[in-house]
């Protein structure tokens, strides 16, 4: 997809069930009750209903036999009036689990040489905020389907460029025979006066970046503007390099942008040539169950709200406020008088009215509902705490095997972030060379996913331990594995000195002074 034709929709018609999507999503997600109850009204739709069956006669007879009786109200039993946050909680313990330590990146073997490019890919992903970015990332390519990447510079910021990341409807992506081809991003700027937008456009294609900055509505894209037009996108005008005005070489072979998928591809979309390759988000992964929760929940505070106590209170116990200003009950009154009545033994009585909430049954359908959702996005309930056999301090090997379902749903995941992450670093790399005069590298950068789940010291030397014993293992790679972080000169030093102290240790040889020629069974004969 070029840059749009003027006066077009915007977004898209195409792209419309993506954004549908990710705005049901999000309403998920951040407890939006009025976009969640809209899906929910479709889906309920009130019972047909004809004028007709309002009528008197034989003609409203008739029509209330066969259509029913006229409902004076829309029916609000499905609505959802109260949200539990079980799909953000959900999605960010599935992202603690994946992004809780960041991804380690190194240069192919054959780019050993290039130490300026080694040390400037170091330095990115080494810094804390490129690991506070990408956890961001991961869980945003969760909760909404994909989420963008994109190389951006600014040195009025920095002098190096950064990696950016955008939100899933804060762009769209192409495809070719099953791979990126472009990312096109827009940024919303209103108008001084009217209804008016200005959409500022950045479409990413292989060595290049083309601009274009459109004056439109909010569904149309309207007519193409200079970029002095708007302060926030003047300074596109004063690029150094642009050709023909609104493209600017990148210096980088590949695409500066790069969607991170969530993994599965949604399944409705296969047959739809421009959304085939958009994933399914963990929400949607959940289907109505999520909606069922909040139902639930709903439904049982409606409950607790009717079950508050009411009081039924004879007349003559109220206090009257005077004339037209009706009466009170006071609670704290120790004194009432007497009312005369025509029972001359009646006493004035108030009665208290209190339903049975049902309390167990309503939490019962929540947490199964909220166990069927753990399943349904890949979690182990260990990995959310929902793991009744789990108790105490847990070595890495157990929590692994209670955790298989999430390390199975985490590398799933991680082949399509470590593909990302390379595309995207290469062309960072590209980019930062260009831009700081040292030679780019050559082939693609190799990215990592560390383990999550933390082993301990103890086991660590214990399983070490064990194969070196058997005869499975020799020590410098004994050694190397206690030692991760050290160098191979470290490594040898270490070796030669356990060497050392075992020889050092060993019980003397009682032939030792014995010559070769003579025979130790003779004694001294």
């Amino acid at each position: 997809m070029p840059m749009p034709a003027p006066n077009t929709e915007w977004p898209p018609r195409d792209y419309a069930p993506a954004f549908e999507t990710i705005r049901q999503d999000d309403a998920q997600l951040s407890g939006r009750l009025d976009v969640i109850n809209e899906r929910r009204a479709r889906q309920n739709k009130a019972p047909y209903q004809h004028r007709s069956q309002l009528n008197g006669g034989l003609v409203g007879t008739a029509s209330r036999f066969v259509l029913g009786k006229p409902q004076s109200e829309r029916p609000t039993s499905h609505l959802v009036t109260h949200h539990l946050p079980i799909a953000e909680q959900l999605t960010t313990a599935l992202a603690d689990f994946m992004a809780g330590k960041p991804p380690s990146a190194a240069l192919d073997p054959k780019d050993a040489g290039n130490a300026k490019a080694a040390e400037a890919l170091d330095r990115l992903v080494s810094s804390d905020s490129f690991s506070s970015d990408w956890w961001t990332a991961v869980y945003r390519a969760g909760s909404l389907g994909w989420v963008y990447g994109r190389v951006v510079w600014n040195q009025a910021v920095q002098p190096d460029p950064w990696i950016e990341w955008v939100d899933a409807d804060g762009g769209m992506a192409e495809f070719e025979n099953g791979r990126q081809s472009a990312v096109t991003f827009w940024d919303v700027f209103p108008a001084d006066k009217g209804k008016d937008v200005y959409r500022l456009l950045q479409r990413h294609t292989p060595g290049q970046i083309e601009y274009g900055l459109y004056k439109g509505t909010e569904d149309n894209i309207g007519m193409p503007v200079p970029f002095t037009e708007h302060p926030k996108a003047e300074h596109i005008a004063e690029l150094d390099g642009l050709v023909e005005g609104t493209t600017i070489l990148t210096g980088a072979e590949g695409i500066t942008a790069n969607m991170l998928s969530n993994g599965r591809p949604r399944q409705e979309w296969r047959h739809q040539p421009l959304l085939r390759y958009y994933s399914v988000s963990d929400v949607s992964r959940g289907g109505t169950l999520f909606e069922n929760i909040d139902h639930n929940w709903s439904q049982l505070q409606h409950e607790v709200e009717a079950a508050r106590g009411r009081l039924f209170i004879d007349e003559s116990l109220l206090d009257s406020e005077g004339p037209g200003k009706g009466s009170y009950f006071d609670w704290f009154r120790d004194i009432y008088p007497a009312a005369p009545g025509l029972d001359p033994d009646g006493k004035a009585t108030f009665e208290q009215i209190q339903f049975e909430m049902r309390v167990a049954e309503y939490l019962q359908l929540v947490d199964a509902s909220t166990r069927k959702a753990v399943s349904a996005l890949g979690l182990s309930p260990f990995t959310v705490d929902m793991d009744p056999q789990a108790s105490g301090q847990m070595t890495a090997t157990e929590t692994k095997a209670r955790t298989k379902r999430t390390r199975s749903t985490a590398e799933t995941k991680g082949r399509h972030e470590r593909a990302h992450l390379s595309s995207l670093l290469t062309a960072w790399l590209q980019m930062d060379a260009d831009l700081n005069g040292y030679q780019a590298p050559q082939h693609p950068v190799i990215v990592s996913l560390p383990d999550q789940i933390e082993v301990s010291e103890e086991e660590i030397a214990a399983n070490v331990s064990s194969v070196y014993a058997n005869g499975l293992s020799s020590l410098v790679r004994a050694v190397a594995k206690l030692h991760p972080e050290w160098t191979p000169e470290e490594i040898t030093h270490e070796v030669e000195q356990i060497k050392q102290e075992r020889r050092e240790e060993a019980p003397a040889d009682p032939f030792a002074g014995i010559g070769l020629d003579e025979d130790p069974a003779r004694g001294d004969e």
